[in-house]
């Protein structure tokens, strides 16, 4: 053997050495994101459940968006203002049961769902009679949203920010 032929060798096992390295991080960090964001909407779960204090604050450090309510009966604390978490899903609707709340005869119990997944968020319908417009058009199935979006349902109405 020449010395070329040793050279290319080694340079073709380090490459080869390098690329292998590259994609295995790769994979580990998107391992290791995936068990973060299920990690995360565990203890969101169980502090909603517990510790509703802690759960603002969970919310607050990790949402990937924030919805600004306008109500036509806003609350003495003023418009709602909620934090979306990633792989979450947050029910709009006038019963009890909803995530958000809200004070609108026109919207149904449960009215539509704001949904996201690890970077976007979507509306939407739960099957209500009445419609959901995003930026004054009307939403046919799940609708992904973008910064600066108005979701409109009855009287009510959300403004999206992203925050990531």
């Amino acid at each position: 053997m020449d010395i070329t032929t040793v050279l290319v060798s080694a340079v073709v096992g380090a490459v080869t050495s390098a690329i292998t390295a590259y994609f295995t991080s790769k994979l580990k960090v998107s391992e290791e994101r995936e068990k973060w964001s299920r990690d995360l909407s565990q203890k969101y779960a169980e502090a909603l459940q517990t510790n509703p204090a802690v759960a603002a604050n969970l919310a607050k450090q990790f949402a990937i968006a924030l919805l600004i309510a306008n109500e036509p009966q806003p609350s003495k604390e003023g418009r709602q203002k909620i934090f979306v978490l990633p792989n979450s899903r947050l029910v709009v609707g006038r019963g009890p049961e909803s995530d958000i709340v809200v004070i609108d005869a026109r919207v149904s119990r449960r009215h539509a769902a704001f949904s996201t997944d690890g970077a976007h968020i979507f509306i939407e319908s739960m099957g209500s009679r009445e419609s959901i417009f995003v930026n004054g058009d009307f939403a046919l199935g799940r609708v992904l949203l973008h910064n600066g979006d108005t979701v409109s349902m009855g009287e009510t109405s959300f403004e999206v920010l992203m925050l990531s």
